[in-house]
């Protein structure tokens, strides 16, 4: 694991001993080590009380309290790579030894501490080596060598000014093929790139098979005159996937495509603004049986919404007619209108006597429900009703 750095780390310990920092919080304008570096990391750190220091790499544990545990002491100002014993307070701090900087020294030659990695000649001679080749000769040298902080990959800077993208991708899904190559193919003017197989795949450009009629694409934009995606086919036609240039017979030219979030169901935006929304069997939802509801979609989010079920009572009031009449009877919807259009009762029994008269009346109605009454000319009659209601979901 790779030692780490961060600006204006720096915390104080208390009576350390040779053992573990425990870090006490970091002063004005400074940075603690658990803000700067995930638990665990491994960090730089210098340990001064004034009077003796210390050098090396620690391990950061982040906790109550967060500590700093030495695992390589580089140096120490007593000459020896052993731990000193801090026995009052030590500021300890994040920066980078010396014998971890690597120096440009002035006869050109690259050195990290005594030893020296490379000498002027050594590298004036990787960078005569360093070219981009191409297949017909003329190779161009190359100026630099960086990691793009763009797109994350290997890019050469050539002599001429130009930049080129080197690409080797470590696919993470089995069988996906890793991306050894990426280049703007010369042939067809789109970008190519070359798999670790040694297969090209081209990102437009298509190349139907020899024996079909369909017909290969050589440019995909998007179009600034209707504002939708247009391909450019290789007979030079345009074709839009969204929003003709022209509609006639009244068609409405069609901007936009989605899947809606609210009702799951395709959707397409004219020019005009308008959301005209396909219908889904998955959008009709429906509870069956004695009590019951269906919903029907009708576009923008909103369903039509019927319900149904039963009621009873008992007919016990007495009215100047000779009608007997049941109490107020409250239904509840199986589901809740946002507003609803008509409910209609309906008597279900029948009560035995010729010439009966028997009839269920609604006396109020709102989202959530219902009121009924149930009347007929015996007294006492037990008596089952339905209601069948309309309104919008």
């Amino acid at each position: 694991m790779a030692s780490r750095l961060s600006n204006y780390v720096l915390e104080n310990a208390t009576n350390p001993g040779t053992g573990p920092f425990i870090l006490n919080g970091a002063p004005d304008n400074r940075r603690s080590f658990a803000s700067a570096f995930p638990n665990g990391g491994q960090v730089f750190y210098f340990a001064d009380d004034g009077t003796q220091s210390e050098w090396g790499v620690a391990s950061l544990t982040v906790g109550a309290p967060n500590t700093l545990s030495r695992t390589k002491i580089i140096g120490n100002t007593a000459e020896t790579t052993g731990p000193l014993d801090f026995s009052a307070t030590v500021q300890v701090y994040n920066e980078i030894p010396a014998e971890y900087l690597l120096v440009l020294n002035d006869d050109g030659s690259v050195s990290l501490g005594n030893s020296t990695l490379a000498t002027a000649a050594d590298i004036k001679a990787l960078n005569d080596r360093l070219v981009w080749s191409s297949p017909t000769g003329g190779d161009i040298k190359v100026n630099e060598v960086v990691i793009s902080k763009d797109t994350g990959t290997l890019a050469a800077l050539l002599a001429d000014g130009t930049w080129r993208y080197l690409v080797n991708s470590d696919p993470y899904t089995a069988g996906d093929v890793g991306i050894k190559q990426l280049v703007s193919s010369k042939d067809s003017k789109s970008l190519a790139a070359l798999d670790r197989n040694g297969n090209w795949h081209h990102t437009v450009e298509s190349n139907p098979a020899a024996d079909s009629q369909d017909v290969g694409i050589n440019e995909v934009l998007y179009s600034g005159t209707n504002g939708t995606m247009a391909f450019l086919d290789w007979d030079g036609t345009w074709r839009y996937v969204l929003g003709s240039t022209s509609a006639g017979n009244g068609d409405l030219n069609a901007l936009q495509l989605i899947v809606s979030g609210s009702t799951k169901a395709p959707a397409v935006l004219d020019l005009g603004g308008t959301w005209h929304y396909l219908l889904t069997q998955a959008m009709v939802t429906a509870q069956q049986g004695e009590t019951g509801f269906l919903r029907l979609p009708i576009g923008n989010n909103q369903f039509i919404l019927f319900q149904w079920g039963g009621f009873s009572g008992t007919a016990t009031l007495t009215s100047d007619s000779g009608v007997y009449e049941s109490d107020v009877i409250r239904v509840t919807w199986p589901q809740a209108f946002s507003q609803i259009w008509r409910a209609f009762p309906a008597v279900t029994s029948d009560v035995a006597t010729r010439g009966q008269q028997e009839q269920a009346t609604l006396t109020a109605q709102d989202t959530t429900g219902g009121s009924f009454f149930l009347a007929c000319r015996t007294k006492n009659a037990a008596m089952t009703g339905g209601f069948f209601a309309i309104g919008l979901a």
